[in-house]
């Protein structure tokens, strides 16, 4: 995606815009989502898709920040990173929980009857 023609402004320009579009729109939005994983709660789909989006976002823009030579920048996206991460746990971990507790509801109602 980001050929090496690209001019160092270019590069600048683009790397301030992502660094906007996680200020104000994806850092709050995960935030969100990670403190309901932290009470235990499940992904909604529309979370998921969200998730997953701009997951992928940040593999096509990968090249630029493996690029980039401002290290508060890199350090910056490699903590969001570490963000995702979090929050991919933490959406396993509950629904591991959900689908046991399920079975175990389950299993509870068949030896009730």
């Amino acid at each position: 995606m980001f050929s090496p023609q690209r001019s160092r402004m270019q590069r600048i320009g683009i790397i301030v815009t992502l660094l906007r579009r996680y200020e104000y729109m994806y850092l709050p939005r995960i935030l969100l989502i990670k403190r309901r994983l932290d009470q235990g709660l499940c992904l909604s789909d529309y979370n998921l898709v969200f998730l997953q989006t701009i997951i992928s976002d940040d593999l096509k823009n990968s090249a630029l920040v493996k690029d980039c030579t401002q290290p508060e920048y890199k350090t910056l996206f490699i903590k969001i990173a570490g963000l995702y991460k979090e929050v991919v746990e933490g959406a396993l971990r509950n629904e591991y929980l959900a689908m046991t507790a399920s079975n175990d509801t389950v299993a509870e109602l068949k030896y009730a009857a």
